[in-house]
């Protein structure tokens, strides 16, 4: 897969991004209170699902990425060049779990219109 197709593609998912976020208010304001309230559960639960997780998975990926380049050092050159590149993506990943964790809260308020409801992500 060449560079040109791999910025392609992430175009592709920031705009369909992007149209979700836009268009998420439009579809809010079509539905009655029910369906509002059930949207504000299911991102709430969405909520303490990454507070849940995410700390478990950065944690692994940090232990994993040390493990892997420790491994990595007993091989031949070769396998030493890929076991620092596997560690690597696992500390890049691990990162981004973190900021995602970081900034879940703004991110899912963004997606509610309105009043926020005191018991999101508790």
């Amino acid at each position: 897969m060449n560079k040109n197709v791999k910025i392609a593609n992430l175009k592709e998912l920031l705009l369909a991004i992007t149209s979700f976020i836009l268009f998420s208010g439009i579809a809010m304001a079509q539905y009655d209170d029910e369906r509002v309230q059930a949207f504000a559960e299911g991102m709430s639960k969405l909520c303490v699902m990454i507070t849940t997780a995410l700390p478990i998975i950065v944690i692994a990926l940090f232990a994993l990425a040390a493990i892997a380049y420790a491994a990595g050092q007993v091989f031949g050159a070769e396998m030493r060049g890929r076991a620092t590149g596997w560690a690597m993506n696992m500390v890049v990943g691990a990162v981004i779990a973190l900021i995602i964790y970081l900034l879940k809260e703004p991110i899912l308020s963004m997606l509610w219109q309105g009043p926020i409801p005191e018991n999101f992500c508790k």
